[in-house]
């Protein structure tokens, strides 16, 4: 592996990481001397992003770009597809539980996705999380998946851990109602195909900060 011609500092924000056994690097990539292991769900900020890609085998939905990140006490490099950047959610997706405001916000990751250089990449390598903010501490988690019968239909056979919010090429969602109840929050989704749609809902637990999705119904398509 060779070290990348340059890094690109016109990356910023936050990301969290998502994986296991994610190694922090040091600035000598070419021989890859680890910093320290960082767990999943991890909240960093980004300092820059490799102009040149790796790829650690032929398949090119593989390749990524290496992140330099920093955590509260570190700073090093990070496989990019263990990165996904927190978007600005162009969703209504605020709402109250408990006296508190949640925001639900969409990611994107710094490996091949749907698209790349303005064209579709046709991989499919990729996973699309939405996280939960708390805004009265600004406090960052994903919502871990409940994979009960339905999910397997709703996730479109995705086997991912977390709830995910799709805006590709085979589908869009967009949040249409956000409803209270006991322990959570009901989610009517209403997903967009090429040539149909349907609606759905969701389920999100919110208890002692620990955040669950459950996929409660899936609707049939409309063409």
């Amino acid at each position: 592996m060779n070290n990348p011609a340059s890094f690109n500092s016109n990356v910023s924000g936050q990301a969290i990481l998502i994986g296991e056994a994610i190694q922090l690097l040091d600035s000598d990539l070419a021989h890859s001397k680890k910093v320290t292991m960082l767990k999943e769900g991890t909240l960093v900020s980004l300092l820059a992003i490799s102009d040149s890609l790796f790829r650690p085998t032929q398949d090119f939905c593989d390749a990524f770009n290496y992140v330099q990140i920093v955590t509260k006490s570190d700073t090093g490099f990070v496989d990019g597809r263990n990165v996904y950047k927190i978007e600005d959610s162009n969703q209504d997706t605020s709402f109250s539980y408990r006296n508190t405001i949640y925001n639900l916000k969409t990611t994107s990751f710094f490996g091949i996705g749907v698209t790349y250089d303005d064209g579709l990449s046709f991989c499919s390598k990729y996973n699309q999380p939405a996280i939960i903010v708390n805004n009265s501490n600004s406090e960052t988690s994903l919502i871990k998946m409940i994979k009960n019968d339905l999910y397997a239909e709703a996730s479109l056979n995705s086997d991912f851990d977390f709830f995910e919010l799709r805006a590709d090429a085979g589908a869009l969602d967009k949040i249409k109602s956000i409803k209270s109840f006991e322990d959570g929050v009901v989610l009517t989704i209403k997903r967009e195909f090429q040539e149909a749609w349907n609606e759905y809902e969701v389920k999100l637990i919110l208890y002692k900060n620990e955040y669950s999705a459950e996929y409660l119904s899936y609707g049939k398509l409309n063409y």
